[in-house]
């Protein structure tokens, strides 16, 4: 069976159709957008194990395609980094070395190491670490300048259409 985007649209039509608007008000309602959570977490499913059917072969040959190339490729990678390295050491001993065609040597600057102590503040970037940070609230944490509010998941098994 051929799979095209048109029959996706198609198969995932009626949930669409059941979700443009949603309130629930009564047990009734709350009843019939579980089921249709439910199926949109079976449809879901279905369709990405589709999805993956048509990838897993194309990601198979991608990856041997990569593998073939990743050791000439790093092998090449080693031998460049000689090179330069070599050229750039003759370069500095030899300042009055003739140049190649196709090979320049740019003069710069890096960096090597710093101290932050002494840095000025629009160098340094302060990273929160969220995930630490929600780990710890998981785990009854208190953290100062972290405000904490009660929120309710809606987790929903998948079912499959009949």
């Amino acid at each position: 069976m051929t799979i095209t985007p048109e029959k996706i649209q198609e198969e995932v039509k009626d949930i669409v159709e059941a979700t443009t608007e949603v309130s629930i008000t009564d047990q009734e309602q709350f009843e019939f957008f579980a089921d249709v959570l439910q199926r949109i977490k079976g449809k879901t499913k279905e369709l990405d194990e589709k999805r993956k059917d048509i990838t897993r072969p194309i990601d198979s040959s991608k990856k041997k395609i990569m593998d073939m190339f990743k050791k000439p490729m790093e092998v090449l990678a080693k031998a460049e980094i000689l090179i330069k390295t070599e050229i750039a050491k003759y370069a500095i001993t030899v300042p009055t070395y003739e140049p190649v065609n196709g090979v320049s040597i740019r003069h710069g600057k890096k960096m090597v190491s710093y101290d932050i102590k002494k840095l000025p503040k629009e160098f340094v970037q302060t990273v929160v670490n969220e995930a630490a940070i929600q780990a710890a609230i998981n785990a009854g944490v208190t953290i100062p300048g972290v405000e904490v509010k009660s929120v309710l998941t809606v987790v929903s098994s998948s079912k499959t259409e009949e």
